[in-house]
């Protein structure tokens, strides 16, 4: 690292001179009553940096020195004549004597050393320091969650964020009497704003701290610093997240205030209900879904069939050929046994005369082959052209049922393709309620007229049957229809066409035989029961 970087690098992030002297006044309060106790008060800055702090506590008439070992910073403080000198701060702090000083102070030092240099340095500055004397570590602040996480990266000769909890227990650990922690550098407008943001809480927290530890002295020694102990300083990260915690629990309470609970909870309904039906279009869509799948089904399997037939006609076309060609050949085959016949019967005349009639068996001989010859010739010829033209007419058959078979899977295909598009377009579920309400309303009142032509029916069917199953009360009703003839003939029509005129007795019990027929044995009374029915049922027609 060059000579001047980390001096350049401070005045840009740590901030000035100027600036950081007022930043050291807050520790003031500590070390001024050091002066009543102790003259000269000998002080030794470790890690000195443009000498600030030695500045500060010279003016309040302390002897103050540094040590630090980068060249750029010590060029600033011998430009104001403030004595520094290059060294390691643990070295220099060894070779000091026991209590021979009244402050050893490490602004920013302790997070560029290892811990194992920072547990020597608070142990070799108890032994340096007088009774009574302060110990003064300033850090970043990793509570802060922006210099945690950012702003402590910045410095490349940083090793790692010390948590105060850990330096202040090393203070106490090594020996110190009492430590204090002081949160540094703040924003002091969120000490009082009653309106947090977010960023406020990440990055609000003191952005620097520092352990303030002294050495172990008489009651009255430390009794002046007291009250500087026992106050709180800065702002912690606990703070600020409980009034942000603070706020947003009021915010939300205003919130809740603020609602109208009736017109949320009719929302609610109205959300409910909406739910409600769009549940039940996506069980009617689940239905169609269902149903199209079906007529898919049904064209797949008759898309099946149609393969199935044309597999069939290609095997009836094989069959087709093999029973056309079987004809043919036994066809030639006898024409040619035939011949075969005729021209031995021929040979074995023809061998008789042989001695006599050579010469006229061979031309007799040429003039039959001659003819057979021209007639064979003529059988093969027609039988070719019959041949091809059922090979023909067979091919055309077989090219018009693929054809067709073709036709109706492309139809099929194009059926389903705008089955699916009609069942996936939006218009067809939004109109599923229209749907259903125009089939309710043209099954509804053919089902209503049903319903009145058959509902008295029913009741003089009931009523027929009802007085068949009382003989008392059919006989006394059928005493009194007789003299309404028509309505006894359409009762009597109801109760034959339901199926209640099986048995005679239902139809005229025997207690209604005439007086003078009273001594009928059961087989006349059968007769005269079976007679009257024939009469009442030819009445009917």
């Amino acid at each position: 690292m060059s000579t001047m970087f980390y001096r350049a690098f401070e005045e840009r992030h740590r901030g000035s001179r100027e600036l950081i002297a007022e930043r050291l006044e807050a520790y003031l309060p500590f070390v001024l009553p050091l002066r009543t106790l102790y003259d000269p008060c000998p002080v030794l800055d470790l890690g000195c940096g443009r000498g600030e702090w030695i500045e500060l506590l010279q003016a309040q008439g302390f002897s103050a020195k540094g040590v630090d070992m980068d060249e750029g910073m010590l060029e600033a403080c011998q430009a104001i004549g403030l004595s520094a000198r290059h060294g390691d701060a643990l070295t220099a702090l060894g070779e000091l004597e026991d209590e021979s000083q009244v402050i050893i102070s490490a602004f920013h030092l302790v997070e560029h050393i290892p811990f194992p240099d920072v547990q020597k340095l608070v142990s070799e500055a108890l032994r340096v320091l007088k009774p009574g004397g302060l110990l003064i570590m300033e850090t970043p602040n990793a509570e802060n969650l922006v210099v945690g996480t950012n702003n402590f990266f910045l410095d490349p000769t940083h090793e790692k964020p010390i948590p105060h909890e850990l330096l202040s227990f090393l203070t106490e650990y090594c020996g110190f009497a009492r430590s204090k922690v002081i949160r540094l550098q703040e924003d002091t407008a969120l000490k009082a704003s009653q309106e947090l943001t977010l960023m406020q809480v990440l990055s609000g927290a003191s952005p620097d701290y520092a352990v303030i530890a002294q050495k172990n002295a008489a009651a009255e020694q430390l009794e002046p610093f007291s009250a500087c102990f026992d106050q709180y300083y800065g702002l912690s990260l606990e703070d600020l997240a409980q009034r942000y915690d603070h706020q947003v629990k009021q915010l939300c309470q205003r919130e809740i205030a603020q609602l109208d609970l009736p017109a949320l909870r009719d929302q609610l309904a109205q959300f409910s209900a909406e739910l409600q039906r769009s549940r039940q279009c996506e069980e009617a869509l689940q239905a169609e879904l269902q149903q199209t799948r079906r007529c898919e089904q049904a064209l797949q399997v008759e898309l099946r069939h149609t393969r199935q037939s044309e597999l069939d006609l290609q095997s009836e076309l094989l069959s087709a050929r093999q029973q056309r060609d079987e004809p043919l050949q036994a066809e030639l085959l006898l024409t040619r046994h035939q011949r075969e016949d005729t021209l031995q019967a021929e040979l074995q005349s023809a061998r008789e005369q042989l001695d006599r009639l050579l010469q006229t068996q061979q031309r007799s001989s040429q003039q039959l082959d001659d003819p057979l010859q021209a007639e064979l010739d003529v059988l093969r010829q027609h039988r070719d052209e019959a041949l091809r033209t059922e090979l023909q007419l067979a091919v055309a058959q077989r090219d018009e049922a693929l054809a067709k078979a073709h036709h109706f899977w492309l139809q099929s295909c194009a059926d389903h393709d705008q089955v699916q598009a009609i069942t996936r377009s939006t218009s067809w579920r939004f109109t599923a309620p229209l749907r259903w309400l125009l089939n309710a309303s043209r099954t509804l009142p053919r089902a209503a007229v049903r319903a009145l032509k058959s509902g008295p029916r029913r009741v003089a069917g009931m009523g027929v049957r009802f007085v068949l199953a009382r003989p008392a009360l059919h006989n006394r009703l059928y005493a009194g229809l007789k003299r309404f003839p028509r309505l006894l003939a359409l009762l009597k029509r109801v109760a034959h066409s339901r199926g209640l005129l099986g048995s005679p007795q239902q139809v005229m019990p025997h207690s209604d035989v005439p007086a003078h027929l009273s001594g009928l044995s059961a087989q006349a009374r059968q007769v005269y029961h079976d007679l009257k029915k024939a009469i009442d049922q030819k009445d009917l027609r």
